[in-house]
């Protein structure tokens, strides 16, 4: 009976794909994202937060049409066609400049594709689960922004949550990909990354160089992630993997 009814509501899902409305909350939830990048350009922070969050809530919105939760459902489906990594790319624009900061900073917010269609709901549920992911890291990126502006810690506590989040989010995800699209694996190094500077800045050293850990296993583990970064960004990277490590080992003696 389960399996029948598994099975029946993976058809109802099929036979109203698309549904009127459902293609335009993940396009709308891009063209969202790319506008809440240029205000965070223009120093717009708190109106880019905003409209960050409206696209995070369309992507959601477009997933209960389907009939499910993304990004935190488990299901994990491989869209056919164009890969995921098609769906984003990086800003030529740093809106976090880590240069006066104790450690690297991924500062670049993800641009999210607005002319790409899916085309079966599989596909489309992969897509809103990816897009929406790459939203994420952009809200916590600009409440980082906001924290270092005026000085608000409740911002920087908001980014630190965002990049839990997600970080549990894609999680699932990672050891499920193909073994030529690493995107998520990506993302998940530079949310490690990114929250380990908020731990080192709230002198919780440890925890920052658990996240660096993590990330430095991901790298050295996952064949050929290291293609996603630039050369600048890679070794930002990885020389914060030994820079968190110094106040731990100093700690732990």
């Amino acid at each position: 009976t389960d399996g029948r009814t598994r099975t029946n509501e993976i058809t109802s899902n099929e036979n109203r794909f698309p549904q009127e409305g459902t293609m335009d909350a993940l396009k709308q939830a891009a063209i969202l994202n790319n506008e809440a990048i240029r205000l965070l350009q223009s120093n717009g922070t708190s109106d880019s937060i905003d409209t960050l969050q409206q696209a995070l809530d369309l992507v959601q919105l477009g997933a209960e049409s389907q009939g499910f939760f993304a990004p935190t459902n488990d299901v994990t489906c491989r869209p056919r066609g164009t890969g995921l990594s098609q769906w984003v790319q990086q800003s030529q624009q740093v809106v976090y400049d880590s240069r006066n900061c104790n450690s690297y900073v991924y500062g670049r917010p993800f641009v999210i594709a607005t002319d790409l269609i899916p085309t079966s709901t599989e596909e489309y549920i992969a897509s809103l689960a990816f897009v929406g992911s790459h939203i994420l890291f952009n809200c916590a990126l600009a409440f980082m922004k906001q924290a270092d502006e005026v000085g608000c810690h409740a911002s920087a506590r908001r980014a630190n949550g965002l990049y839990h989040t997600l970080l549990e989010i894609v999680y699932v995800r990672v050891s499920r990909l193909d073994a030529n699209d690493k995107s998520y694996a990506a993302l998940m190094c530079l949310a490690f990354n990114n929250l380990a500077h908020l731990h080192y800045e709230q002198c919780q050293y440890q925890d920052s160089a658990t996240c660096m850990d993590a990330m430095l296993f991901m790298v050295h583990d996952i064949d050929k992630i290291e293609e996603y970064f630039l050369p600048e960004e890679l070794s930002g990277l990885l020389l914060n993997v030994e820079y968190a490590r110094i106040p731990a080992n100093a700690g732990a003696a």
